[in-house]
């Protein structure tokens, strides 16, 4: 995975997430990515950096939905999400902030931010994440 920092979409698999999401900016989408996780975590499996990626930056969309407010996506994020037209219901917020919970504790974005010396400012961002998302 390239980083370029600690920040939700400064990463090529968010960078990506956001493309997907260009197809169909839907809060279903964003569900998708957060359920991947879920299914993950619910088979033990090991949430690899791509699905933590993903599910950050569909956790950020949906904080940025909830609160109308998109200035902390990334500028293509915010070109889409003048699309969005839904808001994200208390269930897609309670499992967003679960997820970002888990990444946080037990994904390979947290090993990978750990060995690179960033992962204190990293989980500081999280939080906010957390914080936004209600």
């Amino acid at each position: 995975m390239g980083t370029w920092g600690i920040g939700s979409f400064e990463n090529d698999d968010a960078a990506d997430f956001v493309y997907e999401i260009e197809d169909a900016p839907t809060v279903a989408t964003l569900r998708r990515a957060l359920d991947h996780a879920t299914g993950q975590i619910a088979a033990g499996d090991y949430l690899e950096a791509p699905v933590c990626a993903s599910a950050v930056a569909a956790a950020e969309f949906l904080a940025a939905l909830k609160n109308r407010d998109p200035s902390a996506l990334s500028p293509s994020g915010q070109d889409v999400f003048s699309q969005f037209e839904a808001r994200p219901s208390e269930d897609d917020l309670n499992l967003a902030r679960a997820v970002v919970e888990r990444v946080m504790k037990d994904g390979e974005l947290a090993e990978l931010f750990a060995e690179s010396g960033n992962l204190d400012d990293w989980l500081a961002a999280m939080e906010a994440l957390r914080a936004r998302l209600g």
